[in-house]
């Protein structure tokens, strides 16, 4: 676990000026060649390779920088909107190319914390697209607000007028938009929003609100209406499932209006809809790939380090932890004599049998790094329980791996720590857990060590 903890450096990478230019000069062409036919504005690679420069430097200087702080990603991704990509397969896109090309454009070192980066600025990187988005569609909102009260209020000249210029941006608008009655019946919606439904536009407009939204949903939409009649709050904005015509559910995010009379009396309601799906799918697998090891698909460190927090932070009285601290015997032998190929693939069915033999509700396998891997018991019953599933751990290991035609047997050393949660540190249970490994190995390997404390006084 020490070792897993260990980071490298990024000392030497891109240092040059010239080498640092090239690099962003390049990126930023390849870049702009992935994307530039998806803006909504006509403009060329070379255009969009020189909007991108500054969005590319930020990501590289957030890559290198200490502290590291994701949120440059998501100060890019809004950026990105705002120079008019609001296609999500620029998005895709873009992330695509971050992983092929944005570690080894700037020539910085391919490590285990660089790749743990990379996977935090993607992330951040998709919801800060995901935040320019939404302000997108906020402006667009205000616009169609103002447009539909022009159109209903101004004399008959400029509502003609009005009504002229709020119909084109209706009909042409990329967000789906929905006029509904107080009631929720469908007064009108636009192109945008029948094909996000699979619906005709005619077929809308003999529809409710409640007919559309997952009926799961149905209480809190009818919620908001009702909370924006009752007070003067001119938007709500919420994320609901509503239903295609076929059955499926999109996901969308949602700015409900309510537009008002000369008295202030309610009139109609202006729903602005947005499918998120597709983005909301994105996100989840990139935050997957951002707490899963690639290699084996168990939990890596840092989602460990999240279970373990929570913990910490929500322990009831006399609530008990346990922890395994495994390291492969053997394993570098295997690695330098047969391959790392062989090692990876040998670290995949090791992996594979310790989530079969383990993982179990209030129980966590994660590989933290190398050849380490940790088992987390919540709300462990006692030593006993936990000195259990280090054995069964053990015994699980004897029997041989068969990989790529060889049939290879590595053993493992597990230190085994259990404490009660309160007046515990979860640096201590971890220094605990480094410690009673190292006994493990020191008497012998291929064994568990149980953690003492009077031993750890000697020592």
């Amino acid at each position: 676990m020490s070792r897993a903890g260990r980071t490298a450096g990024y000392a030497g990478a891109d240092t040059a000026d010239g080498g640092a230019a090239g690099g962003t000069a390049d990126f930023c062409h390849r870049w702009a060649r992935s994307i530039a036919s998806l803006s909504y504005q006509p403009v060329g690679v070379a255009e969009v390779a020189a909007r991108l420069a500054d969005l590319a430097v930020t990501l590289r200087d957030a890559l290198v920088g200490e502290p590291f702080c994701a949120e440059a990603g998501r100060t890019a991704g809004a950026a990105l909107v705002q120079r008019h990509f609001i296609d999500t397969a620029a998005l895709t896109a873009s992330l695509l190319l971050f992983d092929d090309q944005l570690i080894a454009q700037f020539a910085l070192p391919v490590t285990d914390q660089a790749r743990t980066r990379l996977a935090a600025l993607r992330s951040a990187f998709a919801a800060g697209f995901a935040d320019g988005l939404r302000e997108r569609t906020r402006l667009e909102q205000e616009t169609i607000s103002r447009a539909l009260w022009l159109a209903r209020d101004s004399a008959e000249e400029k509502q003609r007028s009005s009504e002229a210029r709020f119909r084109a941006v209706f009909d042409t608008s990329a967000i789906g938009i929905a006029i509904a009655e107080v009631d929720g019946r469908l007064r009108d919606a636009n192109g945008a929003l029948a094909a996000m439904l699979a619906y005709d536009q005619q077929e809308l407009r003999t529809l409710t609100i409640v007919d559309l939204v997952h009926p799961a949903d149905v209480p809190c939409v009818l919620g908001t209406y009702a909370q924006l009649r009752a007070t003067g709050q001119p938007y709500h904005r919420l994320e609901r499932r509503f239903l295609r015509r076929n059955g499926d559910v999109l996901l969308a995010n949602v700015t409900v209006s309510l537009i008002r009379d000369d008295t202030g009396a309610p009139r109609f309601h202006v729903a602005m809809v947005e499918d998120v799906t597709e983005r909301h799918e994105l996100q989840s697998r990139l935050r997957h790939q951002a707490t899963h090891d690639s290699l084996t698909g168990l939990p890596n460190r840092a989602l460990f380090l999240e279970r373990l927090a929570a913990m910490f932070e929500s322990a009831a009285p006399g609530a008990r932890i346990g922890l395994c601290a495994l390291d492969l015997d053997g394993f570098k032998v295997i690695n330098d004599s047969l391959g790392h190929n062989l090692g990876d693939e040998l670290l995949r069915a090791v992996g594979a049998r310790l989530d079969d033999f383990v993982s179990a509700p209030g129980r966590m396998v994660a590989r933290v790094g190398g050849d380490e891997f940790v088992i987390l018991v919540e709300n462990s019953t006692g030593t006993a329980e936990v000195v259990k599933v280090a054995e069964r751990v053990l015994c699980a290991l004897t029997e041989p791996f068969l990989v790529n035609g060889h049939e290879l047997t590595v053993k493992g050393s597990i230190g085994v720590v259990e404490r009660e949660l309160a007046g515990l540190a979860a640096a201590d249970l971890l220094r605990d857990a480094d410690i009673t490994l190292y006994w493990a190995k020191a008497d012998g390997k291929a064994r568990l060590a149980l953690f003492n404390q009077d031993r750890t006084e000697r020592e």
